[in-house]
């Protein structure tokens, strides 16, 4: 019989699943939960009381109804959490100055930077935030509670003499502390994800890894195709991929370019020169995941990745950069974004997000194709292009784009007339993994995300987060306790620092 550890947070059917499982197992299931202690999440941004209270209570309601509540052990974070444990992250030393230095913080193998600022980035899509004194305080109190939940978890794990953890995402500041706790302690770990198909929650769970990382997502990939062969004809659906995302009709994600015009192209387009399209891309999910992750780039940013593009090339006559901004970047009003508009060379052009310019139009009329971490890369591998991608992902893993290891390789790739492209099947099975996913669904936590509308707003709730019987009444009060005054006196911050517009100089 094994021991588990599950550490259960906001809406975390997943926990509630795992645990069903290990009991039907056979294993000693323990459960930390995180409480009011805690105050800040990814759904409690300023650390309101009153939605603690809420997520606690509907939270705890679900697992009563899991029919395993009497046979499990469950702890909240703050019948475990210690003064000493509350000192001792008071008496951890911040100190940053930059970004980088921030990613550098660690305690005992935590890295309780990329935590804070994984969380930090999710909440504001904001990936330069300026080093501001309010902007240090709400990132050290995010480190703080990472310090303090690990010392609770290591010393709970080793009074139960753990053999597997079992834990969320492993990327935000509250689930960091049990990925670095599963290897520090040798011990097999579990990491929970979902994704949607076809308006089914499916999981997305992970062994011994993280979900983000390139080995075990390619691992899925293949598994995937494997399963999908079975039971339909995955050749055809990995190409109709990306016949369907250039024709603008949904596949598998949101449909970015139905407000573009076929045909239509920058007015500055000059045959005569070799035209370069680069393809940028959201960071918000990708530039805080580990230290490993952040090895597989070139640049800190993707802003300094172009900035040294076009400082290299600003006197090259020959060639000319068009630069599409992604949709997804519309409404971003930070300097990651916007700050790309002060870059003003003679040879780049940029294509705002919300420019009817046409995507592929631009990459057909491409020379080569530029790409960060953009799905446009590997689509642009599908029809013919070559393709260099500015940081190791998933699609280098399989060798469809030119990835280079250092900056002269890329000076020398972007060089070159002759550069191939890269195509192989695994661009139809990455299409095939993007547009169905075969991973199995719940089985016992019946996992599903309810629309309603509610005095004119569109809200959501999920189907096993209860208050007196229905799912509705969780968000309609989550609603209400963000937008009453007096409901939000004892939040812990006001706002999210730095998400003040950032201000283009032309």
């Amino acid at each position: 019989m094994s021991k588990v550890l599950i550490f259960s947070a906001f809406s975390d059917i997943s926990a509630l699943e795992c645990a069903v499982t290990e009991v039907n197992s056979g294993n000693e299931v323990h459960v930390i939960h995180c409480d009011k202690q805690m105050r800040v999440c990814m759904h409690n941004l300023y650390g309101n009381q009153t939605l603690c209270n809420l997520c606690h209570h509907s939270m705890m309601n679900a697992w009563k109804e899991s029919g395993i509540y009497n046979k499990i052990t469950m702890k909240s974070f703050s019948d475990l959490l210690t003064s000493n444990d509350e000192k001792n992250a008071s008496n951890f030393k911040i100190d940053f100055n930059s970004v980088k230095d921030l990613k550098g913080m660690k305690y005992k193998g935590v890295e309780v930077g990329f935590g804070a600022f994984s969380s930090y980035v999710s909440m504001t899509r904001n990936v330069m935030p300026d080093m501001t004194k309010e902007f240090k305080e709400f990132i050290g109190f995010l480190i703080k509670r990472e310090i303090e939940m690990y010392d609770v978890a290591e010393r709970y794990a080793n009074q139960i003499k753990v053999n597997k953890i079992i834990f969320h995402n492993g990327r935000f500041s509250n689930y960091k502390p049990f990925l670095a706790l599963a290897q520090n302690l040798n011990v097999d770990y579990l990491v929970t994800e979902h994704d949607y198909c076809e308006g089914k929650v499916m999981k997305h769970f992970v062994e011994n890894n993280n979900v983000h990382e390139i080995e075990p997502c390619i691992k899925l990939m293949n598994e995937n195709w494997e399963i999908g062969k079975t039971r339909e004809d995955v050749e055809n659906l990995g190409k109709m991929f990306y016949e369907r995302r250039r024709k603008g009709k949904a596949a598998g994600d949101v449909v970015y370019t139905k407000n573009q015009q076929k045909g239509l192209m920058p007015d500055n387009w000059d045959e005569t020169k070799e035209n370069i399209a680069i393809f940028n891309s959201s960071e918000d999910e990708f530039c805080a995941v580990s230290s490993q992750f952040d090895s597989y780039t070139l640049f800190p940013t993707q802003y300094d990745a172009l900035k040294a593009i076009f400082e290299h090339y600003k006197n090259d006559t020959t060639k000319h950069f068009y630069v599409r901004i992604h949709p997804n970047l519309k409404n971003v009003p930070f300097k990651s974004h916007l700050g790309l508009y002060e870059l003003k060379y003679p040879n780049v052009t940029f294509i705002r997000p919300e420019s009817p310019i046409s995507s592929y139009d631009l990459m057909d009329g491409a020379s080569k194709v530029l790409i960060f971490n953009s799905t446009m890369g590997v689509e642009a591998t599908y029809w013919g292009k070559p393709v260099i991608a500015l940081t190791y992902f998933y699609y280098s893993a399989f060798d469809a784009v030119h990835t280079p290891k250092n900056v002269d390789e890329l000076w020398t790739m972007i060089d070159n007339k002759n550069l191939e492209c890269k195509y192989n099947h695994d661009v139809i099975k990455y299409g095939y993994w993007l547009y169905r996913v075969n991973y199995p669904e719940f089985k016992y936590a019946k996992y599903d995300i309810v629309d309603f509308k509610f005095l004119g707003k569109r809200i959501h709730g999920v189907n096993v987060m209860k208050l007196c019987g229905s799912y509705k009444l969780i968000p309609i009060l989550e609603l209400i306790a963000r937008k009453i005054h007096w409901l939000n006196l004892d939040n812990v911050f006001t706002k999210l620092p730095c998400t003040e517009p950032y201000q283009v100089k032309l």
